[in-house]
């Protein structure tokens, strides 16, 4: 049986669950003697990773404001960190050798590329009774969806031109429940589309289909 790298899993991830992947990647690495320094130039290094997290953590914060300029520095930060990791990996893998134990003592998830069944792993589908209202608060909304499950929480983005083919989504807010999530410091007067995903341990499921509302 072979292995390889869970890209897909890390880069598939929220923002929030992307940070703790990366972090424990970091702390993984650290001292590892399975992976000894020094490492190649040419190979993302520990120090460049930690940066680029650190960065894309402060970024994170800052696109808390819903500034559209803070959300686009978060997002290249987090483009950034995809092409250290895209760097890292094969150093990662070829080291290794296909050896199970080397690969996990990496930090890095890990999937096998041996054919299996994967019915089990099917992304979830979009998630049922998908509601938006007003919420107490100027400047509030209030979403609602049934449970999916084995979801383990939910995601919503929200987006200014959502009914378009070529829509840009922002990510919103997360939460362990479905039955009320709140998404707040919106402009009143804005009109904005809102999708919920339901994420399980195999990853995101499918969107729903967006609903359009005024915020007041």
């Amino acid at each position: 049986m072979r292995y390889r790298i869970n890209l897909g899993a890390i880069k598939r991830a929220i923002d929030e669950v992307f940070q703790i992947k990366v972090r424990t990647v970091i702390k993984k690495l650290s001292g590892n003697p399975n992976f000894p320094l020094p490492w190649p130039a040419s190979i993302t290094s520990i120090e460049q990773l930690e940066a680029g997290l650190d960065k894309f953590a402060a970024c994170c914060e800052a696109a808390l404001q819903r500034d559209s300029s803070k959300i686009r520095a978060r997002n290249d930060a987090r483009d950034q960190l995809h092409v250290l990791i895209d760097n890292l990996v094969p150093y990662i893998e070829a080291v290794a050798h296909d050896n199970l134990d080397i690969l996990e003592s990496s930090g890095f998830e890990v999937r096998s590329t041996t054919p299996v069944h994967a019915t089990s792993t099917d992304p979830l589908p979009a998630p049922t009774d998908f509601r938006v209202v007003h919420g107490n608060f100027s400047g509030t909304l209030v979403v609602h969806v049934a449970r999916s499950p084995g979801a383990k929480l939910y995601e919503v983005e929200i987006s200014q031109n959502g009914g378009s083919v070529d829509a840009k989504w922002d990510h919103a807010t997360v939460s362990s429940s479905g039955m009320h999530i709140v998404v707040d410091g919106l402009m009143r007067g804005q009109d904005i589309w809102v999708r919920v995903r339901a994420h399980n341990k195999d990853g995101p499921g499918q969107w729903t289909a967006p609903i359009n509302v005024m915020v007041v």
